[in-house]
């Protein structure tokens, strides 16, 4: 078994208007290279339909869940300086 590239990742979420948990579209990866932003929207990194769940699999890992305002996510995830990542990878209709 190959040693993780994943150390950690840090998924953000948010509580909309009408009560709904919406995961956002990036994640920040801790790697042996450093800190990560990446796409992550969720999607297809829970295994193939008859295939069972493994959750130390770097693609499905998440040691930390974050709760945020989604409209600030691109100022966090670039440190606060000018925005560098970030953006809906889906397209939202409202909140």
């Amino acid at each position: 078994m190959a040693a993780s590239v994943v150390l950690q990742r840090v998924r953000f979420v948010e509580r909309t208007k009408d009560g709904y948990i919406r995961f956002a579209d990036w994640a920040l990866a801790t790697t042996r290279l450093g800190v990560m932003v990446e796409p992550f929207p969720g999607r297809g990194y829970f295994g193939e339909k008859g295939v069972a769940f493994d959750a130390s699999d770097d693609m499905a890992l998440i040691s930390e869940i974050q709760q945020i305002n989604s409209d600030m996510l691109p100022t966090m995830l670039s440190g606060g300086g000018p925005v560098l990542h970030g953006g809906n990878l889906m397209p939202r209709d409202g909140r």
